[in-house]
Formats: C-alpha cells, structure tokens, sequence
C-alpha cells in the first residue's frame, strides 16, 4: 500500500470515496463498459453479432449523467440510503424500459432519440444547481464547475488512453509484430477510458453538498477571452445580421434557407459568451461586459421576428421534417430565453440547460414528438401531390397518364424518400398497390444520397415518373451527359460491312483529309443535332439525333457514366441499309420545346456500324 500511495497520492482514497458516495452511477458506467470490451471481442469467439449487448451498453451509458444527478439531489435533500436507492433504481427502470424499447438494429429515428436523449441526460445534470435555491452568480458557478470538471475528465481520460496506446504500439513494434489484435487491446482502453476513468474523475472531484456552493472555478482567463474575442465577434454577427434584416424589410426579399441556421448560431454563440461574462460584470459594473449583459438579449429580440418567418417559409413548401422540428424547438427554446432574461428579475442562466432537458426528453416520443410529427407532415405532403396529379384512384397510387411537373417529381420522391430512410414505405403501404411489386421493408443503410438504390426510385419508375434528386435544380435536370464504359464490351451483333466514327463538333486540329476506305463517312449538321451518313454518290441516311437522346434519357439516369453497348446503340433501316448507331458520349441539354436542346460545344462522339444491303 504504501508503494501505491507513493505513486498514486490520495488518489485511491479519493476513489473509494467517490464509489461510496455514487455507488450506482458509477457501478452502472462499468457494467456499460465491460458490455463495450465484450463487444470487442465477441466475434473472436463467436460467430454472430449481439445488438442486444450494443443497445444494453448505449441505453446504460445514458443513465450515468442522470443517476449523478438523482444522488445529488438526494444528497442535498438528506434522503436516507434506501431513498437514495430506490430513487436510482427507478431511474434504472427507466433506462432498462428504454432499453426494451429499442429494435435490434438501428435506424436514423432510433440515433436521432438517442442523441435527443444524450442531450436530455447532460443537460440533466447541469440543471442540478437549480435545485440547491442559490442566486443566479452561485448556481452559474456550480453548473461551471461541473462542465469543467467533465472538461478536466476529458483530458485525463485522453492522456491515460494515449499513454497506454503508444505503449501497446511500442510492445507491439518491438517484441510481437505479428500481433494482429493490438487494436482490440486499444479499443478497450478507450472504452475503459472513456467509460470508466472519466466518470470516477468527474465524481471524485465534486465537493460535500454543503461545500459545494464554495467550488473554484476559472474565472479570469474565460472572462478575458469573451472581454476581448467573443463579444467583439458576436457583435460584429450581430451587425451583419442586423443589416441583412434590413434587407429584408426594405427590399421585400425573402429570407433564404440558412437564415434561420445562422441566428440560432449567433444566439448560442451569444448566450455561451453571457454565462461566461456573468461574474465580471457583477464585478465591473460598467463597461462592455455590463452592457453584453444588459443589452444581447433585447438585440436578439427583433431577429426572432426574422427567424420565425424563416422558420414558416420553409415549412409552409417543404413540410415538416425533424430538422425543421428542432428548429422550430430551438427557435420556442430562444424567444422563452430571451423573453425570461429581459423580463424576469432572477436572470439564472441554469434555466438553459433545464428547459433543454425538459424539451429534449419530451420531443423524443410520443404522437407530439419530432418523428411522428414530421411523419404526419410528409405524409400529408404526398397525398397532396398525388391527388393534385390524379395519381390516387381508391386510395391506391396509380400509374401517371399525363406529365408531371419537375417540381412535384422533386417533391414526391423528396417525401417518399424521407419515410423510407426512416421507418420504411410500410408506414404508407395502405397507399402502394400489390401490383407494384415495392418492397416496403426498411433499409438499414439508406440515405438522402442513395435515392437511386431506393424503394422510392423504383415506385416513381413504376409510375412512370422520373426520380429527381434534392440537389437537382430545372437547369442541372435538363442536361444530360452519357458515357459507354469500355470494361462493358464493343461487341455488335452483324453482319456488317463498315463502321465509321464521327465527333461534332470538330476542330480544325482534328480534321482528318481523306475519305474511309468504306468510301462512307459522317457529317453533323451546325448544332450537332442531325446525323448524316454519306458516300459518293449523296446521302445513305440522315438520322435526328435528338429523339434518340431523349429516349436514352428516359431509360437510364440522366447522368450515368457507365452504360452498356446495349443502352447506347440505336438500330436504324430504310431501303438501303441497316445500321447500328453507338453514342460513345454525348452531353447536353434537353428541354420541353425541341428548337431550345442542345448538343452542342459538349464533343459529341458517335460510333457508326453498318450493315450493308445487298
């Protein structure tokens, strides 16, 4: 022991006696890390995967901030050991409800709960000083404390992970460099890390609740740092976005779609930067910290105004999805900030991080909740489209007779997609007939970025419809550009007589004198739209180019570079001769009135193979 104590100081007696005090949190934090290492080398021993050991060590993580939290309170309010027991044990309950509330593999709605829940249990405890009934520059000071507190755990954590890291390496390097599992090794130090040491270090560090209100924060270096980098910044956003408001009213110009993103910056910004300058201008009194104080609030009260606005332009085109749910939860969260610190006389800024986790936990489930709320939106959305399209006859999505705008296109396959990556097309199954043969089931790895791979491209292309992508604007949706991938084959089925190669336009350094062999060759016409095959005697052929684009279009994506001979060719006849016609590129534009597309200034190659009648 004394060998211990020479090394390590106090720091074993301190452990013992945060473990006496915070028993559960820090029982709990280990059980959740000794799942992680389990994980680890699981699939050494065995041959599937265990999602339900996966979620068991997420959903345990979560409760760790919150069962501080309860043994604080209990602590404070002199609850004897039982209570204190049963108080955690039924935060326990809770985590181990949410834990069955899990599915085995998770989708985006199940990550989304999971950092809504995250959050909720951080700012838990954060909240905790609001409890103890101090003034607002005590319990600042608290939650201060405790952030840099779990700061300082950070660091520990890091320094004991690299430590250890570099020695496994080093071991590794020098004595065993065939050993393969060294990472497994280094995981679990992360996990321990992270997952043990950190919490220990956060717990040991907290004071007696009676001291408690007598912590030491750093004070002089945050507030000169906000004094002279933050504030100026934040002043300097605020004049531009104050000038940008102007725009607005002035010019009748609405708001575009980062508006609402960058004044829910500037007020976090803004609202870090007034916690930290809290106690130097109590101190001061005058000067720039005791203006921030006084004035950023009513500042941020007039941009609220151009955030809500923001806010419904977006909502009332495109819906509700979970993004604009959070902003919309954010945007309540600032106007009640804002309205408490102009208004009320106590001015505790723990109220922040309370109603945080108050709205976090609350938005997370439930028919009120973000996802079921966004659900109902986009659902709403696509029954709108379908029935203005006529593409709904008994409730069931029909095939499309007549065209349909580029903007519908865009937002049906936006809102159909948006389901799917969520929860699957079976939460709409009741509107997809039988007969098209959609697979409803949910894909584990679906994205905004995959719509192409989706159930959602296939229902469009059912329907008759073509996909457009979120990103895809009228001008990009016109354009074309059409690759042949050589990996893919030259092979043309004759017989055949000649082949000769053609590119419009043609510059003079690729001007060749002479005429084929064949005694065949190939003009275009000015604008690269009408093909001509020529001999000697006049034209064997002329080919509009156009009609064969706009069908090669309908069939593949409009921009794919790895199309087949097959999807490129073109068979051609008339009395004379039979040709197939290759389009080994070809970029473009192609729009509703024919005279307007254009296949030009793009290098247009085309391949000709031609079977000549006898």
């Amino acid at each position: 022991m004394k060998i211990v104590k020479y090394f390590f100081q106090d720091i074993p007696e301190k452990g013992e006696k945060a473990f006496k005090r915070f028993y559960l949190p820090l029982t709990v934090s280990m059980v959740s890390t000794f799942f992680v290492i389990f994980l680890l080398y699981e699939e050494k021993f065995f041959s599937g995967r265990f999602y339900s050991v996966e979620n068991m060590a997420m959903a345990l993580y979560l409760g760790v901030p919150v069962l501080l939290t309860t043994f604080l309170v209990a602590e404070y309010y002199k609850l004897n050991q039982m209570l204190k027991c049963i108080f955690g044990l039924s935060i326990l309950a809770a985590v181990i409800f949410y834990y069955f509330s899990l599915p085995e593999k998770f989708l985006v709605t199940d990550t989304i709960r999971f950092i809504l829940l995250s959050v909720f249990s951080f700012m838990t405890l954060f909240s905790f000083p609001i409890f103890l009934k101090k003034d607002r520059f005590v319990t600042r000071k608290i939650a201060l404390f405790l952030y840099q507190r779990m700061m300082f755990a950070v660091i520990v954590a890091v320094l004991v992970y690299a430590g250890l890291s570099f020695a496994v390496y080093a071991i590794q390097l020098l004595f065993i460099p065939g050993w393969n599992d060294s990472f497994r090794l280094t995981s679990a130090i992360f996990a321990v890390s992270s997952g043990i040491i950190a919490p220990w270090v956060v717990m040991a560090g907290i004071p007696e609740i009676e001291k408690i209100s007598e912590v030491e924060v750093v004070e002089k270096a945050a507030a000169l740092i906000s004094k002279f980098v933050f504030i100026p910044v934040v002043l300097f956003y605020l004049v531009i976005l104050y000038l940008y408001f102007g725009k607005v009213l002035f010019f009748e110009e609405l708001p575009k779609g980062m508006t609402s993103y960058l004044i829910l910056s500037f007020c976090t910004a803004g609202s870090i930067t007034y916690s930290i300058i809290l106690e130097e201008s109590k101190r001061a009194q005058k000067g720039i910290t005791a203006m921030y104080e006084k004035w950023f609030y009513r500042t941020v009260f007039p941009l609220l105004f151009l955030l809500w606005y923001a806010i419904w332009k977006r909502t009332d085109d495109y819906g509700i999805t979970e993004k604009r749910y959070i902003l919309i939860v954010l945007s309540i969260l600032l106007t009640t900030w804002a309205s408490y610190f102009i208004f009320s006389k106590r001015k505790n800024i723990v109220i922040i991080p309370l109603l945080t986790s108050i709205v976090s936990i609350f938005i997370s489930f439930g028919p009120w909740g973000m996802f079921e709320t966004s659900y109902r939106s986009q659902k709403t959305r696509i029954i709108e489209i379908l029935e203005k399209n006529l593409l709904l006859e008994n409730g069931k999505i029909i095939p499309s007779t007549k065209d349909v705008s580029f903007e519908d296109r865009k937002n049906l396959g936006s809102a159909l997609l948006y389901i799917e990556t969520r929860w699957g097309l079976n939460r709409i199954s009741e509107i997809i007939p039988e007969n098209a043969n959609i697979s409803t089931t949910p894909q584990k790895y679906l994205s905004r970025y995959s719509g192409e791979s989706s159930n959602t491209f296939k229902l469009m292309k059912w329907m008759g419809l073509k996909y457009v992508r979120e990103w895809d604007n009228v001008e990009n949706s016109e354009s074309f550009s059409f690759y042949l991938n050589p990996r893919n084959g030259y092979a043309i089925k004759g017989p055949f007589d000649a082949m000769v190669s053609g590119t419009c336009p043609t510059y003079e350094h690729e001007k060749k004198e002479g005429t084929p062999k064949s005694g065949i060759r190939t003009e275009f016409d000015k604008e690269c739209k009408v093909l001509k095959i020529m001999n000697d005697n006049g034209m064997i052929f002329e080919l509009d180019l156009l009609p064969v684009i706009k069908k090669m279009n309908e069939k593949t994506d409009k921009t794919n570079y790895n199309l087949s001979v097959d999807q490129l060719s073109h068979n051609y006849e008339n009395d004379s001769v039979t040709a197939t016609v290759l389009i080994t590129q070809a970029h473009g534009r192609l729009k509703s009135e024919k005279e307007n597309s254009t296949i030009s200034n793009i290098s247009v190659s085309v391949y000709y193979f031609l079977k000549i009648q006898e």
